[in-house]
């Protein structure tokens, strides 16, 4: 049979299923199906720990079933008002860390304060990165002092590596990336400890890989994510399986290959579940899109861009909003209407420079300029040039950014610059930021 749901795991404990159902539970969740035992966490050692069913090499009688039912079932109702008292206790935990995020714990032996502090960590992510530190920081150290007698090893390890896993990325959010190595280097020390769950190894190697892809190191956090997605996929996680997958696609189109990312963004979203998630759903829409415009599907961007309706969707991000637009006019520029794209780059540069965004002006500059020489406006395009220059010489960006650009403005001084040419240095400037060490070829 198929991998039983969360939610009939639920009920099997609550006592929420008819006894066919339960039976038929029971039966997958003793015969030595690891993956949903493991989904079971605190009391799958409690449950399982001396009801074993006979080895599949024996076909099992009924009453040798019904034995371990009885085992079992007397199990689970020992340990279900235990596990339902710490499943109120994350709420309760939350609530209180809510009102005072620094409020002084008085019992760190719950494994339910450590959820409730790694949940609120994870909420204020894009709001407070420091508090988001906070919080883990105090998941980390709260991970360090649960009770040994009322936990089993497997799920004080799970619990710690977890805690350290959430503590890295925070320091990575926080651009602390030698602390989140140290976290993540702590966690590998845990490993050999740990229960096997894994949904826990699921998320450690997704947060790894966010870690490596904020480092440049693509292909590493390409692959961690390729384990992640197949994980996921093999607990029955379809939307989180989709989410890395998303991840994946979105490193692969950072790693110069646009059309094996549409292919990965467009897997990743039909395994989304819809509006579990709606800024996961709004971000993967834009993604995608810039996959399409880069990998010259121009038909399909102008479709996705106008059935998505990712304008509404962020029209209270104005940044977010500017970098649509710049979208829609490379859509113009690469479909022939000029005109359009002139005005919308201006449009948009203009907005970048208002909110001091001096090096995404700059960017959309040198794509302007692609469109100007096009329409033989040539004086345009060597005041572009000498304007983007001296802004990557202020902004001290990488030399060899600096020569690309600086080969470029000789070239528009001399008349010689080419719209190829000019795509030439806007695509090696973008490969420049995830590539270190990439040199510019003339």
């Amino acid at each position: 049979m198929s991998h039983v749901t969360d939610e009939e795991i639920g009920r099997f404990l609550s006592g929420g299923l008819e006894k066919r159902e339960y039976l038929r539970v029971l039966r997958h969740l003793v015969s030595q199906c690891s993956p949903c035992q493991e989904r079971l966490g605190l009391y799958a050692p409690v449950l399982f720990s001396s009801s074993a069913p006979p080895p599949a090499s024996q076909p099992p009688e009924d009453t040798t079933y019904d034995e371990v039912i009885n085992r079992v079932l007397a199990r689970a109702l020992a340990v279900a008002p235990r596990w339902h008292e710490e499943r109120r206790q994350i709420g309760v935990a939350a609530e209180r860390l809510r009102k005072n995020p620094r409020a002084e714990v008085d019992d760190l032996a719950h494994w339910s304060l450590v959820e409730a502090l790694i949940r609120l960590s994870q909420e204020a992510r894009y709001n407070d990165p420091g508090e988001m530190y906070e919080l883990a920081f105090l998941a980390e150290f709260a991970s360090r002092h649960l009770d040994p007698e009322r936990y089993s090893p497997g799920q004080v390890a799970d619990l710690r590596i977890r805690a350290l896993a959430e503590l890295a990325n925070a320091r990575r959010v926080n651009e602390d990336l030698d602390g989140a190595e140290e976290a993540f280097a702590k966690a590998a020390l845990l490993s050999d400890r740990r229960s096997g769950d894994p949904l826990v190894m699921a998320r450690v190697l997704d947060l790894l890989a966010s870690l490596r892809r904020t480092q440049r190191q693509l292909a590493e956090a390409i692959d961690l994510l390729d384990t992640v997605h197949g994980l996921y996929k093999e607990c029955g996680e379809s939307h989180l399986a989709g989410r890395a997958l998303i991840s994946e696609g979105i490193c692969t189109h950072y790693d110069g290959r646009p059309q094996d990312a549409v292919k990965l963004l467009r897997k990743g979203i039909s395994m989304l579940e819809p509006g579990l998630d709606p800024q996961l759903d709004i971000s993967s829409q834009e993604n995608l899109l810039y996959s399409l415009v880069d990998s010259g599907k121009l038909r399909e961007a102008r479709r996705l861009l106008l059935e998505s309706g990712l304008r509404q969707k962020l029209a209270d991000e104005p940044v977010n909003l500017l970098k649509l637009r710049w979208v829609e006019g490379k859509i113009s520029a690469g479909q022939g209407n000029l005109d359009q794209a002139v005005a919308t780059f201006e449009e948009v540069r203009e907005g970048f420079l208002q909110r001091g965004m001096e090096y995404d002006a700059a960017l959309l500059g040198l794509e302007l300029m692609e469109v100007w020489l096009r329409q033989g406006r040539n004086a345009e395009v060597r005041e572009m040039a000498e304007e983007v220059l001296d802004t990557f010489e202020e902004l001290k960006v990488k030399l060899e950014a600096q020569r690309a650009v600086r080969f470029l403005e000789a070239a528009c001084r001399q008349e010689l610059a080419t719209p190829v040419l000019v795509q030439k240095v806007v695509s090696f400037l973008r490969r420049l930021e995830w590539t270190p060490g990439l040199q510019f070829a003339p």
